[in-house]
C-alpha cells in the first residue's frame, strides 16, 4: 500500500509526456543560385564567384546567420527571398529569416583575385550560437 502513491505519481507523469515538434533547421547542399554556403562541415572552401545562402525553417523555428569578415574583401548579396538583411557594418552582417519556409539569396565573392575568409555563426531557434564554420572563398 505504501508504494501505491509512488506508482500513481509515476503513471500520471508518464501519461502527461508531450511530443514536441521537430524544429531543426535544414541547410540543403544547393539553393537557387548554386552551392549553399551554409551546408556542410566546419570549413567550406569554394572557388565559385556566385553561391546560395539557403536555410529551410520549419513552423515554429527561426534562424539567424552572422557573417564576420576575418580577412580579404567583403561579400555582397542580391535577390533575397525570406531573409531580412541589414547593412554590412564593422566587418559583420547578420541575416534573419522573415518567415518559416525556404530562405535563399544570391551570395557573391566580391573579389576573386583575393582569398576571403568569413566566420559563419548559426543561431537556431534563439540567440545562442548553435554552430560555426569558416568559409574560404578563392
Amino acid at each position: 500500500m505504501k508504494h501505491l502513491g509512488l506508482i500513481l505519481i509515476i503513471l500520471v507523469f508518464c501519461s502527461c509526456k508531450k511530443e514536441f515538434p521537430d524544429i531543426s533547421i535544414q541547410y540543403p547542399d544547393t539553393g537557387n543560385y548554386g552551392t549553399n554556403i551554409l551546408f556542410g562541415v566546419d570549413t567550406f572552401i569554394t572557388t565559385d564567384q556566385k553561391s546560395s545562402m539557403t536555410a529551410v525553417t520549419p513552423e515554429g523555428g527561426s534562424v539567424k546567420i552572422e557573417l564576420t569578415l576575418v580577412s580579404g574583401d567583403p561579400w555582397y548579396c542580391s535577390k533575397p527571398q525570406n531573409w531580412v538583411i541589414p547593412d554590412f557594418a564593422d566587418n559583420k552582417q547578420t541575416f534573419r529569416n522573415l518567415n518559416t519556409g525556404i530562405s535563399d539569396l544570391e551570395f557573391y565573392n566580391a573579389d576573386t583575385t583575393n582569398i576571403d575568409t568569413i566566420l559563419v555563426q548559426y543561431f537556431e531557434n534563439g540567440d545562442v550560437e548553435t554552430k560555426r564554420k569558416i568559409l574560404v572563398m578563392k
